[in-house]
């Protein structure tokens, strides 16, 4: 296991070298690799709110280094755009 170095992180690659000793008489071999390290997604999906039932809300989230988003929820309204960093919520009645 091979842990980055802040220095690592930074400059966003380093080269892994394995050598691997022989016996005598001959000779060591080794090979390089490069890892490649990419920054971590950070994700806020905004402030705590509370609104009026039928209504609807409007989420408007940041993140960073991230490829893509998706909007869950653990109750049973619709997004109008899950996939979306400004997106509304419709919730439903129970």
């Amino acid at each position: 296991m091979y842990t980055p170095s802040v220095a690592d992180i930074t400059a966003g690659t380093v080269t892994l070298t394995l050598t691997a000793q022989s016996a005598a008489p001959c000779v060591e071999a080794s090979d390089a690799m490069v890892l490649t390290i990419s920054e971590q997604s950070t994700a806020n999906a905004g402030i705590d709110a509370t609104i009026c039932e039928g209504s609807t809300y409007t989420m408007i989230a940041t993140a960073t280094n991230a490829a893509s988003i998706t909007w869950s929820s653990n109750g049973t309204g619709t997004f109008a755009d899950a996939n979306n960093r400004r997106c509304s919520l419709h919730p439903k009645c129970s």
